[in-house]
């Protein structure tokens, strides 16, 4: 048996461990990365994404798309925005993909050795995989890290445009909701405050 022979049969079996592989994944990465928010919001989103990997990788190896044809999953760019809403940094999220590679990588070696024998072949294939996972995941990670920033981008200019209207609607003497502006301007309003007038001679 050959890499090209083998690779349909991985293709199937990882398909229909994608149940399975899926929850493991993200238990792993939400115990490896204790900076990620650690509640049940996070837990399925780590948990989607884990999965939609899995499930592309298994397209890929099916109907053989080249490298150059690999983008991420709708749940990757997803996840990667939910990071920017939740005050996750980008070091964070690439932990999070380093972490699970490692993950994918043991688990996967684990069918490879158990379906091959001879040493050759176990050879050949070890190492197509490995060039395998490392190209889907280095592009893959290339439209994460830009949905990421992006989105970090548009978060930040909405969040100064929300402060500054709040603060115009403050000095005008407009009524205003003190616990939602205090919200917008990420500064706590329902307190004494200290300013200092400066006029020209």
């Amino acid at each position: 048996m050959d890499a090209a022979a083998e690779i349909p049969e991985w293709a199937a079996r990882v398909a229909t461990q994608l149940a399975d592989l899926g929850p493991e994944l993200s238990m792993h990465i939400m115990a490896a990365v204790p900076e990620m928010p650690q509640d049940a919001e996070m837990q399925a989103a780590t948990e989607a994404n884990a999965i939609a990997h899995i499930g592309a990788m298994a397209a890929l190896l099916r109907f053989g798309i080249p490298p150059e044809g690999i983008e991420a999953p709708a749940q990757a760019t997803d996840f990667a925005r939910m990071m920017v809403h939740r005050g996750v940094g980008l070091p964070t999220l690439l932990r999070c993909y380093h972490v699970g590679q490692a993950k994918l990588w043991r688990q996967w070696v684990d069918v490879v050795f158990a379906d091959v024998d001879d040493a050759d072949e176990l050879k050949r294939l070890v190492t197509w995989s490995t060039d395998f996972v490392s190209t889907y995941l280095d592009a893959v990670r290339v439209h994460v890290v830009a949905a990421y920033e992006a989105e970090r981008s548009t978060w930040e200019r909405s969040q100064a445009a929300a402060r500054e209207d709040a603060i115009r609607s403050l000095l005008a003497g407009s009524p205003l909701d003190s616990d939602a502006a205090s919200l917008r301007m990420g500064y706590e309003l329902r307190r004494h405050h200290v300013a200092m007038v400066l006029r020209p001679d």
